[in-house]
């Protein structure tokens, strides 16, 4: 999980136009601040987040 959007008041289930503008907004942003990195970053940036993703210790005594 990169990011939690807050739902509006009573839940998104109750006001479906509040959680969409939220959506939107949380959207366009990203796309935004991604466009302006250059790919080389980009791809860099993907492959340290799932290497972390992956670490775990192994049970020498196993």
């Amino acid at each position: 999980v990169d990011h939690v959007i807050e739902e509006p008041i009573g839940g998104a289930h109750r006001d479906h136009y509040q959680m969409a503008s939220r959506l939107k907004m949380y959207l366009s942003r990203t796309v935004r601040e991604l466009a302006e990195k250059p790919v080389d970053t980009l791809l860099e940036e993907r492959y340290e987040k799932f290497r972390r993703m992956g670490q775990f210790l192994e049970d020498a005594t196993g």
